[in-house]
């Protein structure tokens, strides 16, 4: 077996396991009162980072989502931001 050989299969089976994980947790958001909860939560987060981008410079909102995701930090000034004025 070449060296390489393995790499494209492994990465075959690596693309289909995420799809499979992520079409498994996207069932889950559609049944019952999942996409609703879902939506509502979305909601609440945009809102939260709309009174937050006005101290900030030009950032978009995706930005600050990942941001969130990365530092904790951010999502307490996030959260003091709204709580505290």
């Amino acid at each position: 077996m070449k060296p390489f050989e393995n790499i494209g299969l492994q990465r075959i089976k690596t693309t289909m396991f995420w799809t499979f994980h992520w079409l498994k947790m996207l069932a889950k958001y559609l049944k019952g009162n999942a996409p609703e909860n879902m939506a509502t939560l979305r909601r609440i987060t945009l809102n939260l980072l709309k009174t937050m981008k006005s101290g900030l410079p030009r950032t978009s909102y995706k930005a600050m989502r990942k941001m969130a995701g990365w530092e904790n930090d951010f999502i307490d000034d996030i959260l003091l931001a709204n709580f505290m004025r």
